[in-house]
């Protein structure tokens, strides 16, 4: 029985050694696998006849994770409490990881949504150590989607006024009108345009979103654009990016803005900037302050307290009067006066709140229609 022990840890040792010496297999990050269930488990190469039937060293692990979160890599190390140790093999889910031979191993980033078993064989002459852990990877959170509803009055619901998009591209960020007055009181949308993350721009053809195909139209905004703007006075296109530049498209490029009726610069904590026909440029901060834009200096001026929990501001015109409206964290709709202070709608037929996920709130100005961009 001696002898075939022995016999059989040298056996054992050479596989070891084949295994951790073989190049011809891919390394542990780049092998896709699968759950079915191995031929025999690690715990099973131990108990062989050679194995005497037990371990006779203890090992164990650190740095392992019960969860990982999926691209992401955990290491783990193996400790045999002061055995030198000849040599180490590991498993995932019991089939021998190639050229995984040192005491820690590196894991997870190219594996698929699923649980794992991990386990580690540590030799010393003719006596045996073994550990294992378990862990998952976790599912990818799904993709968000956006919508794009319209404010009936009393629910929001799909777009219905004549011109306005019906849907929006799945990964929109912002929706800009081209707008054109009809009368006195009464805009109508002539294009529109949808950014998604990245710099893609998409224009609706009436019934889809398509590659831009109106003369002067950006194909393509910066790839750090998170709001599209138009200045129908100017025929200008401007992109707020998140590194606080603002650009103008010069029909082949975004450089700095040069036209008249636009702004030079905005203010560096900008997280929105809205264009009212009638009364101009307006910028609000992450802090909640409201600035306005001053053409002929140049310069932005603080018209409002901050606003705490502001997310997005909205000028109505109504009788040649300017009705200033937050959106909130919250997702309430708030009017707000000359003092800053918040209070309920004054007018009927406007949104007191907002569908969970709005991240864009348009409107037509001088009518009562409202339109939420939502992205959950």
């Amino acid at each position: 029985m001696r002898t075939l022990t022995k016999v059989g840890f040298l056996a054992f040792s050479l596989l070891a050694l084949l295994l951790s010496s073989c190049d011809i297999v891919s390394p542990v990050d780049e092998i896709e696998w699968d759950d079915s269930p191995a031929e025999l488990t690690a715990e099973d190469r131990c108990l062989l006849p050679w194995g005497g039937g037990r371990y006779t060293f203890p090992v164990t692990l650190s740095g392992n994770v019960d969860t990982l979160m999926p691209g992401t890599n955990m290491t783990v190390v193996a400790s045999a409490g002061g055995v030198k140790v000849n040599h180490w093999m590991w498993f995932l889910n019991d089939r021998p990881i190639p050229r995984a031979n040192k005491s820690s191993i590196t894991i997870g980033a190219k594996l698929r949504e699923g649980n794992y078993k991990l386990s580690v064989i540590a030799d010393k002459g003719n006596r045996i150590g073994f550990a294992k852990c378990f862990f998952a990877v976790a599912s990818l959170p799904p993709e968000p989607v956006s919508t794009f509803l319209e404010f009936d009055g009393a629910s929001w619901t799909a777009p219905t006024t004549e011109g306005v998009p019906t849907f929006v591209p799945p990964e929109a960020i912002d929706v800009a009108f081209w707008l054109a007055q009809v009368n006195e009181t009464s805009l109508q949308v002539r294009n529109s345009l949808a950014l998604a993350e990245g710099g893609a721009l998409f224009e609706w053809d009436g019934s889809a979103w398509v590659t831009p195909f109106s003369r002067q139209f950006p194909t393509a905004a910066p790839a750090t654009a998170k709001q599209i703007v138009i200045c129908v006075q100017d025929g200008a296109f401007l992109a707020r990016c998140e590194t606080g530049e603002w650009l103008q498209f010069d029909g082949s490029g975004w450089i700095s803005p040069y036209t008249n009726h636009v702004p030079y610069g905005i203010p560096s904590d900008s997280i929105q900037i809205h264009l009212s026909l009638a009364n101009g440029w307006y910028s609000l901060s992450s802090a909640g302050i409201l600035s306005v834009y001053d053409l002929d200096a140049g310069t932005w001026t603080e018209t409002l307290p901050a606003i705490p929990g502001a997310q997005e501001f909205v000028l109505k015109s109504v009788d040649q009067a300017e009705l200033k409206y937050f959106r909130l964290s919250d997702g309430s709709f708030m009017e707000a006066d000359a003092t800053g202070t918040l209070f309920p709608m004054s007018l009927s037929g406007v949104p007191t709140s907002f569908p969970e996920g709005t991240i864009r709130v348009l409107t037509l100005h001088f009518d009562g229609h409202f339109f939420a961009l939502v992205r959950n």
